[in-house]
């Protein structure tokens, strides 16, 4: 029961629309953060790692099966595993299997669920962006409170061969229900585990890009270098001080130079961006 995830089921940027622009709020006081300037470097990180105790660790609903979906899910498994078996030969294997599943045993799904939670954490890197630079509630919570920085790219060539593919993340007041195969096809599992939070997070406008490989992935496929021709702008943040806004643009590779640098300003509760 745990999702096997193939390469050619993961959803293709194509088959998304991105905004022309996209950023990513960060922190300049965190060295980590520094490097999407010095290193043009960008981190995909371990849904393990999220905040959001309800982020991509939403449950199949494995409990919510009737004994006839139980059935044609093993009539389905059987024609992909047994594809020389007769149809009564398929009928049996799913009839043995739905009597002896374990399926409806809670423990075990529970087990079963972290394990694959823990196997998709390993093997899945997240990159969270937005297309709103002038969101108040972003500079203070993902800037250090208007100390850091919003760096904007341009989306098209920034993601081009980047990840495994990207979306819009869609808010809702509860989860939706994630269901197994074949009621949920694997890339229907995907999209609404990765691509759906809850409300209270929908002040973040967030835009995904994800990657995934069938086998953990390591430091190096998590840290993605983009091309410096897809750095537009960096936004300094309303509070930074003189002096760290110095290091920033100092701190700006020979390759990205032409990049706009602006500056936030925080006039009655709104963000207004100017050139700087």
């Amino acid at each position: 029961m745990t999702v096997q995830i193939t390469e050619s089921e993961i959803v293709p940027y194509k088959d998304f629309t991105m905004p022309p622009l996209v950023y990513k709020y960060r922190d300049w006081s965190h060295n980590s953060h520094k490097r999407i300037v010095t290193h043009r470097e960008v981190y995909f990180s371990s849904p393990a790692n999220f905040e959001d105790e309800f982020d991509c660790k939403n449950p199949t609903r494995w409990d919510l099966l009737t004994h006839e979906e139980i059935l044609n899910k093993y009539y389905q498994d059987s024609w992909k595993l047994n594809p020389s078996f007769t149809i009564e030969q398929h009928q049996d294997f799913a009839i043995d299997w739905a009597n002896h599943t374990m399926v409806t045993d809670k423990d075990y799904v529970d087990r079963q669920q972290s394990e694959t939670f823990n196997q998709f954490n390993d093997r899945t890197g997240v990159l969270s962006l937005t297309e709103y630079p002038a969101e108040i509630r972003m500079w203070e919570k993902y800037s250090n409170s208007h100390t850091g920085f919003c760096i904007g790219f341009d989306a098209k060539t920034m993601l081009y061969k980047t990840g495994s593919g990207a979306g819009i993340v869609l808010y809702h007041d509860e989860l939706p229900q994630i269901h197994p195969t074949p009621k949920h096809t694997t890339t229907e599992q995907i999209l609404l585990q990765v691509f759906c939070k809850l409300d209270h997070w929908s002040f973040e406008k967030e835009y995904r890009v994800f990657k995934f490989k069938n086998t953990p992935l390591t430091k190096a496929d998590r840290c993605v270098v983009i091309n410096p021709y897809a750095f537009k702008e960096i936004i300094i943040g309303s509070s930074m001080s003189g002096d760290d806004a110095k290091k920033l643009i100092d701190s700006i590779p020979p390759e990205i130079r032409q990049i706009k640098i602006k500056k936030a300003h925080l006039i009655n509760n709104e963000i207004i961006i100017r050139d700087f």
